[in-house]
């Protein structure tokens, strides 16, 4: 990939791995019971929400995806999936981990506590969900 698509293969990260992820969400909701009168305005809803909270791990992901691909000189799709998948499932869960540490730590000044709490939230809900969801925001 060359330096002049970068910018849209960062955009094409966040818009397409943000809506398959609040597809994948938004399954798994009605499933377990959510109400289903409006559905397209709920759904809507969460997808702003998933683009919002998980902006810095599909940025992070793609950065590092991109590196590892070029470093391997990979050019068939399937690597990139399988690559991506593991990558963004391990890169949710690690930062999940990182904000719940750093929500109940004593020692982080509370200005940073704020500002890195806004960059985790995404990840720290998404720990608390079965960790398969992520899934397919990464293929």
């Amino acid at each position: 990939m060359t330096r002049r698509g970068s910018l849209a293969y960062y955009f094409a990260a966040i818009t397409l791995g943000s809506f398959f992820l609040a597809v994948t969400y938004y399954a798994h909701l009605l499933l377990d019971g959510a109400p289903r009168e409006n559905i397209g305005r709920d759904f809507l809803v969460t997808y702003f929400f998933t683009v919002m909270l998980t902006l810095v791990p599909m940025l992070l992901c793609a950065f590092l995806l991109r590196r590892v691909a070029v470093a391997f000189r990979w050019s068939a799709p399937w690597p990139w999936m399988l690559c991506g998948a593991g990558l963004f499932l391990t890169l949710v869960q690690a930062l999940g981990w990182l904000g719940n540490a750093v929500q109940t730590d004593k020692l982080v000044v509370e200005s940073w506590r704020m500002a890195l709490m806004f960059l985790l939230v995404g990840p720290m809900l998404a720990v608390k969900q079965p960790f398969w969801l992520p899934l397919p925001a990464a293929l």
